[in-house]
């Protein structure tokens, strides 16, 4: 079945696409898979158990082969496509995406071609300012990395063929190559990883939550078609709707929170808006030897968040970044033993100070 969401992708115009697109919907490709653009579910039905044979890890072999073959920008979504190489923009850069003039737009409608070159330029609703400055400059450095040609077409290319042309014997052959070589056994992944350290159950499975998007934030409860009383705001901000990304990485208050743990930690980052690299790139600020430690740290301030979000919204809980900070360096200080932290004359007062990294 691989093979109809190949013909899916390459040619929209085949009649029996557009009766699932009337039926279900719209589709983006990302690195997911098809996904709809809406987020709702699927009904029942031959299509969606089509688009499940590309989701998933047992699906990774096949997003891993299909890629976007960029031509004049005119089939493909600036934001809300997967041709960046990164991911969707609209998910990397949030905040740049809210204040676009041009959501919707291809990615031809983003720039104009000067004297055979291609020269970006977006427009946005108010100018950049603050952090989304930086985030600009991240963004164009992606973007900057693809090379439209104005003489060819947008498309799709199958990498397990040489000629970039799906079939089903290359489709076949790949999926064989890739058992043998997984052998069925699990690498060290994010998960792995997050166990490995000494830290409650229920905070390293809400991190774990985190990074899989399977935390009941609204936007999830929305998804499952779970009814929601009330407004759909993050009740730290009260400004945007609460999603995963927003409300542990983008949420303005929340930012604030992860600036105070690394400067404590003595290191500087900006980092990306979404959970996986968020938490890479976290755990990879020092050395080898601090891989334990930053993971856990990491773990900890995304099990803080999820618990004031509950107090926030159970219990009548008030937002107090400085609360927020103590707490978190008091959890970690009570974990310290186990990631045998070079500590010399350390007391409770210097740690609280700054944290002292083995690298």
């Amino acid at each position: 079945m691989t093979k109809w969401i190949w013909r899916f992708l390459v040619d929209k115009n085949l009649l029996w696409a557009k009766v699932v697109r009337a039926s279900h919907g719209e589709f983006v490709w990302e690195n997911s898979g098809l996904s709809k653009v809406d987020g709702k579910r699927m009904q029942p039905g031959w299509w969606k158990n089509v688009v499940s044979i590309c989701r998933g890890d047992e699906g990774k072999w096949m997003r891993d082969n299909v890629e976007v073959v960029l031509g004049d920008g005119e089939l493909f979504s600036f934001w809300n496509d997967w041709w960046s190489g990164e991911g969707k923009l609209s998910e990397l850069f949030p905040r740049l995406f809210r204040i676009s003039d041009n959501r919707a737009g291809r990615i031809k409608s983003m720039g104009n071609w000067v004297e055979g070159s291609w020269t970006w330029n977006l427009g946005w609703s108010r100018e950049p300012r603050g952090r989304e400055l930086q985030q600009v400059q991240s963004l164009l450095s992606i973007i900057n990395r693809r090379d439209l040609r104005v003489d060819n077409r947008d498309g799709w290319c199958w990498k397990a063929a040489t000629n970039g042309v799906f079939s089903v014997k290359s489709a076949y052959e790949t999926l064989s190559r890739e058992r043998r070589q997984r052998n069925y056994q699990i690498k060290e992944d994010e998960l792995t990883q997050i166990s490995k350290i000494k830290a409650p159950a229920k905070v390293t499975l809400t991190a774990w939550k985190v990074i899989k998007g399977r935390l009941p934030t609204i936007d999830n409860l929305i998804r499952r078609q779970v009814a929601i009383q009330g407004p759909n705001l993050c009740v730290i901000c009260n400004e945007w709707e609460e999603s995963v990304e927003h409300l542990f990485f983008s949420c303005a208050k929340i930012e604030e929170v992860w600036k105070e743990v690394i400067l404590w930690m003595g290191k500087q980052a900006v980092f990306h808006l979404k959970a996986k690299p968020h938490f890479n790139a976290f755990a990879n600020l020092g050395k080898k030897e601090d891989v334990k430690f930053l993971t856990a740290v990491w773990c900890c301030v995304v099990w803080c968040i999820w618990k004031k979000r509950n107090e926030c919204i159970f219990k009548q809980g008030s937002w107090s970044k400085e609360r927020m900070v103590a707490e978190i360096k008091t959890r970690i200080w009570g974990w310290s033993s186990a990631f045998n932290l070079n500590q010399p004359n350390a007391d409770f007062r210097r740690w609280n100070a700054a944290a002292q990294l083995q690298g």
